[in-house]
């Protein structure tokens, strides 16, 4: 049995900011149509909203930092392969290849990134690849070994993948830019 919901408000507007009507049939939770005046169909339920109704938002957050640090690292947007993401860090030319923007559902099917395939293209340089999320990563051997994350971030990070999550992620990556990789700046937690 079909649900039907007509939505009314004072305006709804596209994703660009468009005027579209100010109506929206909602049928089994999903917006069918949106119009301007109220749609002749037998419907449910009726509501009426006041004040204007925008479009669903996915992921609607921002980190400043990362904005700002996008600006300064590899883009691995659209990479389809885990070698791709690879050559793109191999050839950044600071001391430290890092590059965010690579998603695995780009990828062919049963290939995946990891420790080994950065360290295929990249040896001894440390290299950073963050996942389009901003929420995993993937570091090279030289990175683990020159940050000593593993041991800073034991569960949060798989050392035999080079695989990060949630913190270590953004500890790795502030530790990334704020330095070219010196000794001294490295394998110190950060204070909160």
């Amino acid at each position: 049995m079909a649900r039907s919901v007509i939505v009314s408000a004072s305006a709804v507007y596209s994703h660009e900011g468009d005027y579209m009507g100010d109506y929206v049939l909602v049928e089994n939770g999903r917006v069918e149509t949106v119009s301007r005046g109220e749609p002749q169909v037998s419907v449910g339920k009726k509501m009426s909203l006041e004040g204007v109704l925008l479009p669903p938002l996915v992921d609607a957050h921002l980190h400043m930092r990362s904005l700002g640090a996008s600006f300064r690292i590899v883009n691995l947007k659209g990479a389809a392969s885990p070698e791709e993401v690879a050559k793109r860090l191999a050839a950044a030319g600071s001391p430290i290849a890092v590059g965010r923007g690579w998603n695995e559902e780009e990828f062919q099917p049963g290939s995946s990134l990891d420790r080994r395939v950065l360290d295929s293209y990249l040896g001894d340089k440390p290299a950073l690849a963050v996942r389009i999320c901003g929420h995993v990563a993937v570091a090279n051997s030289a990175f683990i070994r020159e940050t000593g994350i593993d041991k800073l971030y034991p569960n949060l990070v798989d050392k035999e993948r080079g695989l990060l999550l949630e913190d270590a992620v953004s500890y790795a990556v502030s530790v990334a830019m704020k330095t070219s990789i010196t000794r001294s700046s490295l394998g110190t937690r950060p204070q909160r």
